[in-house]
């Protein structure tokens, strides 16, 4: 149902309303099971990059330095994960939490599947998400903690994503944590 899937934000950008219901059609191709929250080494995040509190159970809480949102795309592996690596066309499993750039506040969350109560799954690499996402999970490995600090033009571009209050202008940062990586039907990579 909608209010388990989208919620009623819906997914413009899959051509879904908010509260559209949705069928999965999945075929199991291995048995293991995705990991619960990222697993490796920790790693420092840069000095300039927003400070990630980060739950097992809930969104995290992002706070942002005291300076003016980056102009480019921008990554910190915060754990590094010791798994497979992601590559163009899997279909990754993430928990994430998504926030505007405030600076010098905490981010104004706009989405995180923490809330949903359960990871997300969707091709990477292929051009279904944000350049900002494709452009920077694939070659990260599985068990890996992201912080990616996103400008709007590798986000939802001038138009925004006005249902989930993202304006055209806004800077996005995400936590993302990268729980499981399974190759696309039939070994096939990309598309």
């Amino acid at each position: 149902p909608g209010e388990k899937a989208f919620g009623p934000q819906g997914a413009p950008q899959l051509g879904l309303e908010g509260g559209d219901t949705v069928i999965y059609l999945m075929k199991v191709t291995d048995s293991s099971k995705p990991l619960k929250e990222a697993t490796g080494t920790e790693k420092e995040a840069p000095e300039d990059f927003p400070k990630a509190e980060v739950f097992t159970d809930k969104a995290a809480k992002i706070t942002m330095p005291d300076s003016e949102a980056p102009t480019e795309l921008k990554e910190a592996t915060l754990i590094e994960g010791e798994g497979d690596e992601v590559k163009k066309g899997d279909q990754l499993t993430i928990h994430y939490t998504g926030v505007k750039w405030k600076k010098g506040a905490e981010g104004e969350k706009f989405d995180s599947s923490h809330d949903r109560g359960a990871p997300t799954s969707f091709p990477i690499g292929v051009g279904r998400l944000i350049p900002g996402w494709d452009e920077t999970l694939v070659g990260k490995k599985v068990g890996s903690r992201v912080e990616l600090i996103v400008p709007p033009d590798k986000g939802y571009g001038e138009e925004g994503m006005p249902n989930a209050g993202i304006e055209g202008d806004d800077t996005l940062v995400f936590v993302v944590d990268i729980l499981d990586a399974q190759s696309a039907p039939g070994g096939e990579q990309g598309g």
